[in-house]
């Protein structure tokens, strides 16, 4: 059985980045590492964009931009799945039907079209499907 993969959204990618909150950084260090480790992080143009916008503009103490391009050109390295109209489609109809947040459409929609096209779903557990949506909003 190969590794567990996580589809890693913008707010764990943040919170490796955000030393005003101690606690969700630690917890997003050891899933990025845990992950990275075993060679399981999968993320998408969206969050990275999402990434670079947040980290030098929203933080409280903002990287630079010369930090926050390192810091994706590394994310940048892993896997991406690749957001095509089909995904902005099923994700403009999730946003409608209320079924997710339109903030977190694209993002879910990614997540379920790699573990759908990579036949991985047997190894997901039961309850997260192993996208890491974060920590709440901030």
């Amino acid at each position: 059985m190969s590794a567990a993969r996580i589809f890693l959204d913008t707010n764990v990618l943040v919170y490796l980045f955000d030393e005003d909150s101690p606690a969700k950084q630690v917890r997003a260090r050891q899933i990025f590492t845990e992950h990275a480790r075993a060679g399981g992080i999968i993320t998408s143009p969206q969050v990275l964009q999402e990434l670079y916008v947040t980290v030098t503009r929203k933080l409280a103490r903002p990287l630079s931009p010369e930090a926050a391009q390192a810091a994706v050109t590394h994310l940048a390295t892993f896997p991406a799945v690749q957001v095509d109209g089909a995904t902005i489609l099923r994700a403009i109809h999730l946003t409608r039907t209320g079924e997710i947040a339109a903030g977190r459409a694209t993002s879910c929609t990614s997540a379920a079209r790699i573990f759908l096209d990579a036949n991985v779903l047997p190894e997901l557990p039961a309850r997260g499907a192993g996208v890491s949506a974060g920590f709440g909003t901030r």
